[in-house]
């Protein structure tokens, strides 16, 4: 559960208290959570960042409505077939990873449609896939395709590679059933932003040094957290 070790820059530390107070706004309670925040930022014991943790949930715990509710998505939930998937999993105990299906209707009854495969942010410890719900409504609705938003599990309840694993295992499944799901298995693309396309980013890794890399065909990221540069990638 600890942040890598090292030192964060002075800038880049003042750039997230400016963020902060841009986006996260408030009461005066929440600025004082903010001020909080920023000084746990540089600390690296656990309890520091157990309490970093519960702070960040509580600040992001608005961002469902103000995403959702953005004028922008009006009209988008009429669009789209809402289904849901559990994918069964045993890695870390009995779990049944969590999917929504968002299916335009325009694609209901066709065969061989392609697939995102969607992993959201949070920094892998906060949030859900219901904060990008109307998004990715709606990115499927302009990319004609069949978009499946994973609730994998978090940390630090959820130990890394196990909230990767949950990811990999809703891949592996859609792969698997892709006949089924009207899916066509060699149009499948796995992305994620944020922590979520980090995750994303080293599952791809993991994919492409093993037979399982026809698992996915493309990559999308949105800002992972990473220093590699990865662009939209077709295998050959």
């Amino acid at each position: 559960t600890s942040k890598p070790a090292g030192k964060m820059d002075d800038d880049v530390v003042a750039n997230i208290g400016t963020l902060m107070k841009k986006y996260m706004a408030g009461t005066a309670e929440a600025k004082q959570a903010q001020e909080r925040m920023k000084e746990l930022l540089v600390k690296e014991d656990d309890e520091s960042n157990l309490e970093y943790i519960t702070l960040f949930r509580a600040q992001v715990a608005g961002f469902e409505p103000m995403i959702n509710n953005n004028p922008v998505f009006h009209g988008v939930p009429e669009q789209i077939v809402t289904t849901s998937l559990a994918v069964p999993t045993d890695h870390d105990g009995n779990f049944d990873v969590p999917a929504e299906v968002y299916t335009p209707k325009t694609l209901l009854g066709e065969n061989k449609r392609a697939a995102y495969i969607f992993a959201h942010g949070g920094g892998a410890i906060a949030m859900s896939g219901a904060c990008v719900r109307k998004p990715l409504s709606k990115y499927a609705i302009e990319n004609d395709l069949v978009v499946f938003n994973v609730d994998y599990r978090l940390a630090p309840e959820t130990k890394c590679p196990n909230n990767i694993k949950d990811f990999y295992e809703v891949i592996k499944y859609v792969h698997l059933n892709a006949e089924s799901l009207g899916i066509d298995p060699g149009k499948i693309c796995i992305g994620g932003n944020s922590g979520g396309g980090t995750s994303v980013l080293v599952l791809w890794c993991y994919l492409l040094s093993t037979v399982r890399a026809r698992l996915s065909n493309w990559l999308s990221l949105e800002y992972p957290w990473s220093m590699i540069t990865v662009s939209l990638t077709l295998l050959s």
